[in-house]
């Protein structure tokens, strides 16, 4: 399969199946449908191994996926938005045992599916006006700490290069070094169904927006975090005047 993958053709996997290093091509097809098939009927807003109990919060990342094919005209490239999901463990002993599902021996090389467009995303002219009472409280009502002398002896270091800016981490390494109480559990990470539109249409972002909603309404979270890229984040303004269709 990985042969396959890499080469999408027939006659080198059936050189090596000639040669007995592989199975067929024909079962080489029969089995990515098996494993397509599985995937539809176990589809879900949350990944089977997120674990929807005790509210245990999650996060989502959403960024385009640009293949940009060469085509004759240029034009038809596949341009799709996928996402992910992260979810901490609360012990490394913590696992989620997932259904098995088994899928009928036969024949079929191909799959047929049936892509549904996306509701149509209505967005206000009016630009949003957001008041900012308090300048230590964040959009989910969590205070922020102040600068604390480490973090300002990493700006020393950076600005002086003291003693060598390639020995200072940027912000994100400085961080993961000196903070104190830092997890080392591993982290869930489970991809989510793709988006088969580009990341910057309104009713691609409304799709996200509703997805990462209904997942956290399912893990029990009031508060929902997204990660976008720069891209979709310019058009914030779809986030606060959407009308969910």
């Amino acid at each position: 399969m990985t042969i396959h993958h890499l080469t999408a053709s027939a006659e080198i996997i059936t050189l090596l199946n000639r040669l007995g290093h592989c199975m067929s091509y024909s079962k080489v097809l029969e089995l990515e449908t098996a494993m397509a098939e599985k995937i539809l009927i176990t589809d879900q807003v949350l990944p089977p191994s997120i674990n929807q109990a005790n509210c245990k919060f999650v996060h989502y990342c959403w960024d385009n996926f640009d293949l940009c094919e060469e085509t004759p005209s240029g034009t038809g490239t596949t341009h799709s938005t996928h996402g992910i999901v992260i979810q901490e463990r609360i012990s490394e002993n913590e696992s989620k045992s997932a259904e098995t599902i088994s899928i009928p021996k036969v024949k079929k090389r191909s799959l047929q599916t049936h892509t549904n467009e996306l509701p149509p995303c209505h967005v206000k002219n009016i630009e949003p006006i957001l008041a900012v009472e308090d300048l230590n409280t964040g959009v989910l009502g969590v205070s922020f700490p102040k600068v604390d002398i480490s973090q300002f002896l990493w700006f020393v270091c950076r600005c002086f290069r003291l003693p060598s800016k390639s020995l200072v981490p940027d912000w994100f390494g400085w961080l993961s070094k000196t903070e104190i109480n830092v997890s080392n559990l591993s982290s869930v990470v489970e991809y989510l169904r793709p988006i088969h539109k580009p990341a910057t249409e309104n009713a691609t972002i409304q799709e996200v927006m509703k997805r990462s909603l209904l997942g956290s309404e399912e893990c029990g979270q009031q508060n929902t975090v997204i990660t976008m890229d720069l891209a979709t984040a310019k058009k914030k303004k779809i986030y606060h005047t959407m009308e969910f269709s």
